[in-house]
């Protein structure tokens, strides 16, 4: 097995397998890819396309695989035309982290770029404003302690930078969860939860704080519970944390498949984090 095209920047790389033969004739060819951290849990089985009598390539895209970053496993399985199918080669590679986003660090946005970004993709629904059965619960941002976008993008910026973690990674999620705020999922608006912490679906609607504030602090601290194994540098209020999850998550890319099981998360994080870079 040999590695060829590794594009590290744009995360592909082609599988080629030379001098596959059988008595029989060959039927199939196939390469089982798996990111070595986590175990199997984004093995892929891919068909391999023949290139010359013995040899046979295929492409592969980490976005396929939740973004891993490092060691791969590849094992070649041949099927020949008896139907008879085993491993015939293994080998492990290494993808290296180059154009990759991290989610902690330092950032050059302010709290205005957070308030552009809103106010630009928001829509026509109003700040603090909720339709149909969560029209009950309008003003309900005001009273946890935001009572204007400025005030509620300002708590995002300092809860941000009071862990290090990178404000437009925070917030860019904090309006795809909620929908620009709109609510029209699981998590109610009172509910001040920004992230989706613990809710898995069909009604359930998740973990409840008590203000604003705490809704974004628990969101950040769990984010950082993802990307880093750093320690809180503010007394813990995410109820969702675990030592299991700690660095699973370094990068948004890694985002998906750990915290979100979208084949399109990452990408759609990606999307808006650099709206909120240009705004």
């Amino acid at each position: 097995i040999h590695i060829e095209n590794q594009d590290n920047q744009n995360g592909s790389f082609d599988v080629v397998m030379d001098h596959i033969e059988s008595n029989s004739g060959v039927a199939l060819v196939q390469a089982a890819v798996w990111g070595r951290i986590n175990g199997q849990d984004d093995i892929q089985w891919y068909t391999m396309n023949k290139e010359t009598d013995n040899s046979f390539r295929v492409n592969v895209k980490i976005a396929d695989h939740n973004y891993e970053i490092g060691e791969y496993n590849v094992h070649i399985y041949l099927t020949g035309k008896n139907g008879l199918k085993g491993c015939v080669s293994t080998s492990y590679f290494t993808i290296q982290s180059e154009n990759y986003t991290p989610i902690m660090g330092t950032s050059n946005i302010t709290a205005s770029n957070l308030v552009r970004y809103y106010n630009t993709y928001k829509g026509s629904t109003s700040y603090d404003k909720f339709s149909g059965d969560n029209s009950k619960y309008n003003g309900v941002l005001a009273k946890g302690g935001a009572s204007t976008i400025e005030e509620f993008c300002q708590i995002y910026y300092e809860e941000c930078l009071a862990e290090g973690v990178k404000p437009e990674v925070a917030f860019a999620q904090s309006m795809l969860e909620t929908g620009f705020l709109k609510f029209g999922g699981d998590v109610l608006p009172n509910q001040y939860n920004f992230a989706g912490l613990g809710a898995t679906g069909n009604g359930v609607h998740g973990n409840s704080f008590s203000s604003v504030r705490i809704g974004i602090r628990a969101h950040i601290q769990h984010l950082k519970c993802y990307a880093s194994t750093a320690p809180l540098n503010q007394e813990k209020v995410d109820p969702r944390w675990s030592d299991s999850l700690r660095g699973k998550a370094p990068t948004v890319e890694k985002l998906q498949g750990t915290w979100a099981t979208s084949t399109t998360y990452a990408s759609s994080l990606l999307k808006a984090i650099e709206s909120i870079m240009m705004v």
